[in-house]
């Protein structure tokens, strides 16, 4: 494309001018059948009124209305229509000659230009146009080129401007790298004009252009696609490829380094200005003179944009975070399917001003995503200075999905494995289809036009890793099948890695149309957990939960229990929050965290050092639940050695400080720690994994999602949700008899928190129901519930329970839920009912009583107890023990002293037993629990506990009277 004239022509049988005012403005009037006439002012824009300028050699053309003189004579034309591109009026539609409604009054009047800059030369319909080796006049020497360049071509008008042409010329017989000037010959080959040079044209040997976006930065990466490039050949960015240019702002040239069609150039930008558009100079031969630099085609656009999400929803209120250095309140961001530099209108892709978050560096704007189409991909362009003029704005180098699928749950609840048929129910808000298709992977498929990749990072690599070198990163592809309610998804994960994070990525229109696959911003985490028992612990530090079974663990899993397995919760603490998930010990390496998609590795150290970057509130460490400094330095670019440190050794953990949407004050931020985790540990007792953690800072009565990270940190995989939940229970365990009677009531141990729970016992906890519920008897499955009610000792509470309707000999649990209870903490739903792990058994036995009297037992191998109780029969066993019943008898354990079991035997009188125990084994002198199974060990239908009866072992066989 190129600027030129339009030479002026008037055709004889239809000549134009312009009535009653100058040769530049006045009454439209045109010559037709012998005589002037008027034209019709009705819908004649400016269109029309510059192929009436163009025919009349004169630029411009501008619709004035009605004329202020009206005509006379015949009114020649109405309703003319023209395109833009005809030569005169008479190639314009319109009603026919003489055939009109209109009257003089509308005759319409036109204005035109010939102003001081326009082009000398003029083009015309016989204009040609072609290349040439040589420059200026001698263009005029060239003539008709014979190879070495392209054949001359006629020009075609660009619609909508008189000024400017556009020529299609064969440019494959050129030489790329080289200079060749642009000759126009305005009258033809067949003229007596002259070719002339209107500009300087460089073919470029890149075979991708455009605009694309670099950071500021000492060493700055741009990927060039380049088939004739070699190392000699030499780069840089400026604002002019001109080198007789002295004003022209650039870097310093460099080597192109790669081979094939791939080729990278590394660049100094950091005296480049943020926010200008600067030319990729390139020089093929490099130092050889044969050629010079050129314009290659590619546009670099400097801006300091780190972080942007890969997702957006199309719909409105989109909150779109960024990490830029250089963006200010006037920065202005939008989307586009276009190239940046094209500007949107309003009604199009809207732009939106950036809103600082309260940290360094950390932006975010609310952008309209209903204007988007789902399934699409969108360039993020960014204007630094926004409504004011300096800088014109580019790419930010994101390219930005349109998600059409905006949650997902499992099929029924379930967890998700790393297994096949792993069924999907997904939330989608547009642009699903039966032939869309989605699958899991470490990283969505990127968008095919995207191969120019700018990095700020000079190590950094454009690969994509896998968790696992032997593992696929990806699932086989699915289609979306549809319920006629819901859109479902059944994915094979079985070759995925368990305890693997992976992304659901989807195609909206299937694999053979327009679309590319796209990240949808949803993760999905492959549980490797299992457990066989409820998961429960209680607001003290060193609480262990399991047995957890797990095939992926190892020694190197981490755990935690939180509210979320994104990392922490962001936002500052509220009112009655001390905390929402298991801390960390100070000084222990912990799991990277995300500050804004970024993850920043930070030193925490006790006591204070002598030199902090520390948090808007330094040193704050109340109600994280531990002691002492907590201080914040940002490393992030530091290794695990310390040694870089001055005067300070030891290991570090990251730190999360994220910032809160939505902020009243400025200064208001809050520094929490990251969630602290624990190392999985082999089950003692058994298989499986126990997790130790500190639980002293979460909340009673609420559950918690158990997050693993199954090869621990500073690993690939990361945090996910197990589908497991533990209940931080108000209740922790009996220090007395856990056996109940037919009206019990209990004491128990009791954090402050628990007062006001209700509780109750139940073959079985049901975690859905609210902590408000009342429950009903049920007989033989739970009791009604009651009140945990304060003592008058500190830390111990009373549940008075009616047990009547309870069959005896059953263990039971008690179930408990902290009502009343509404406090802020982010994600965490409204408290429920809980599995405390505290089991009471409802004891058969009614009394006990020896042939000594007061429950009391010589040592020997057969001292009898007699007992009353309704449900015995002769294969109920009895012991008699120091610790707990059954605490130790399945594993072997021998820190307690027990009995060797017996079976009961009938007596004369109805529902009453004997048992004859062998105590020879028990230290004399001490009080031991009566343990009774009524089905006997060996069937575990119902299983044992704790009688409630006492009996004394003595140690003195007889006493005799002295003198």
């Amino acid at each position: 494309s190129f600027s030129c004239g339009v030479c002026s022509g008037r055709p004889e049988n239809s000549p134009v001018r312009l009535a009653a005012g100058t040769a530049f403005r006045g009454r439209l009037e045109v010559f037709h059948d012998g005589q002037w006439g008027t034209v019709c002012g009705r819908n004649f824009s400016n269109t029309e009124a510059e192929v009436v300028c163009n025919q009349l050699g004169l630029l411009g053309g501008t619709a004035l209305g009605a004329a202020s003189v009206p005509g006379s004579g015949p009114i020649w034309l109405s309703q003319v229509a023209c395109e833009g591109l005809e030569w005169g009026l008479r190639q314009c539609d319109h009603a026919g000659w003489g055939i009109h409604t209109c009257s003089h009054a509308e005759d319409v009047a036109i204005s035109c230009s010939r102003t001081a800059d326009a082009p000398q030369m003029c083009c015309g319909a016989n204009s040609q146009v072609f290349l040439a080796i040589t420059t200026g006049p001698a263009c005029a020497e060239a003539g008709h080129l014979q190879g070495g360049g392209a054949d001359r071509t006629l020009l075609s008008r660009v619609y909508g401007a008189a000024s400017s042409w556009t020529s299609t010329v064969d440019a494959s017989s050129l030489s790329v790298g080289s200079h060749y000037s642009l000759c126009v010959d305005t009258d033809g080959v067949f003229g007596s004009i002259d070719p002339g040079a209107v500009d300087l044209i460089y073919i470029t040997p890149l075979t991708q252009l455009g605009t694309v976006a670099i950071r500021q930065g000492t060493a700055q990466r741009v990927l060039l696609h380049c088939d004739s490039c070699t190392d000699a050949t030499t780069v840089y960015l400026a604002t002019s490829c001109d080198s007789s240019d002295l004003s022209a702002e650039s870097t310093a040239s460099v080597r192109l380094q790669g081979s094939g069609e791939l080729w990278e150039m590394q660049v100094d930008t950091s005296g480049l200005q943020l926010g200008n558009t600067y030319l990729v100079c390139l020089d093929l031969d490099g130092a050889s003179t044969a050629q010079s630099p050129g314009d290659s085609g590619l546009q670099a656009y400097l801006c300091n944009v780190m972080t942007a999400p890969e997702w957006i929803y199309p719909t409105e209120n989109q909150t779109f975070d960024v990490t830029c250095d250089g963006c200010t309140d006037a920065t202005e961001v939008f989307l586009t399917d276009r190239d940046c530099e094209a500007l949107p209108q309003p009604a199009d892709f809207p732009r939106a001003s950036l809103v600082n978050s309260g940290l360094p560096d950390a932006w975010s704007a609310v952008l309209d995503g209903s204007v988007l189409q789902a399934g699409h991909y969108y360039r993020l362009c960014i204007d630094l200075d926004g409504a004011n003029s300096t800088f014109t704005g580019g790419p930010a180098g994101f390219d930005v999905y349109s998600s059409g699928v905006i949650a997902y749950e499992p099929q029924g609840g379930m967890v998700l494995r790393a297994t096949t048929s792993q069924e999907f129910v997904l939330d989608c808000l547009s642009g699903c289809q039966r032939k869309a298709e989605a699958y899991l992977a470490t990283a969505c498929k990127p968008p095919a036009e995207s191969a120019v990749i700018i990095s700020s990072d000079p190590n950094a690599t454009t690969t994509t890793t896998s968790p696992a070198s032997n593992l696929p990163t990806s699932t086989p592809r699915s289609r979306f099948g549809w319920t006629g309610m819901a859109w479902t998804l059944s994915l094979d994960a079985s070759m995925l890695r368990p305890g693997g994070r992976y992304r659901l990525c989807t195609d909206l229109d299937g694999p053979y149309a327009d679309l590319t696959s796209g990240d949808t911003g949803l993760n999905v985490y492959l549980s490797s957990a299992t457990t066989d028992i409820p998961l429960s612990l209680v607001q003290l530090p060193e609480q262990t939960i399991g047995p957890i079974l797990c095939a992926a663990c190892s020694t190197a899993t981490r755990g935690y229990l939180g509210t979320s397995c994104d990392g922490p919760v962001i936002g500052p603490r509220l009112p009655y929050e001390r905390g929402d998930q298991t801390p960390q010990e100070e000084g222990e390496f912990l799991h990277s965290v995300v500050y804004d998609t970024e993850v920043q590795e930070v030193w925490v150290w006790d006591p204070l050092p002598t030199t902090t970057t520390a948090s808007p509130s330094d040193n704050d460490t109340s109600d994280n639940g531990t002691s002492g400094n907590l201080t914040i330095i940002d490393i992030s670019n530091a290794s695990n050695d310390t040694s870089d440190i001055p005067g300070r050794t030891g290991s570090y953990v990251n730190v999360s400080y994220q910032v809160p949407r939505n902020v009243v004050t400025p200064n208001t931020w809050y520094w929490s720690k990251a969630s602290g985790d624990g190392a999985l540990e082999s089950n003692p007792d058994g298989a499986g994994w126990m997790l130790n953690l500190n639980a002293e800072n979460l909340t009673v009565g609420y559950h918690y999602k158990l997050c693993l990270d199954v090869d621990g940190y500073g690993q690939v995989l990361g945090y996910g949700d197990t589908g497991l939940t533990a209940f931080l229970s108000p209740l922790t365990p009996f220090e007395t008899s856990s056996a109940v009677s037919a009206t019990a009531q209990l004491t128990l141990a009791c954090p402050s928190g628990a007062l006001g729970a209700t509780a109750y016992l139940s073959t079985s906890c049901d975690s859905t129901l609210p902590a408000s519920t009342v429950m009903t008897p049920s007989s033989g499955e739970r009791t009604a519930s009651g009140d945990l009610l304060s003592t008058a000792t500190p830390g111990r509470c009373t549940l008075q329970l009616d047990t009547s309707e309870l069959p005896r000999g059953q263990q039971l649990t008690i179930c408990a839920g902290v009502v009343g209870r509404n406090l802020p903490l982010g994600q965490m739903a409204a408290p429920t009912i809980g599995d405390t792990r505290v089991s009471v058994f409802v004891t058969p036995v009614i009394s006990t009583s020896t042939p000594r009297g007061h429950n009391v037992l010589l040592l020997g191998p057969g001292e009898r107890v007699h007992m009353e109780c309704s449900n015995c029969t002769v294969l109920t066993e009895v012991f008699l023990t120091s610790g707990d019943c059954f605490a130790g008898v399945a594993t072997g354990n021998v820190s307690f002293f027990t009995t060797p079991t017996t079976f009961l035997s009938a007596t004369a009188s109805l529902g009453f037993w004997a048992a004859d125990l062998d105590t020879q084994g028990l230290p004399p002198g001490k009080a031991y629990r009566l343990c009774v199974d009524l089905d006997g060990l060996a069937n575990s239908t119902q299983g044992g506990g704790d009688s409630g009866q006492i009996v004394r072992v003595s140690g003195v066989l007889s006493v005799a009277k002295m003198g």
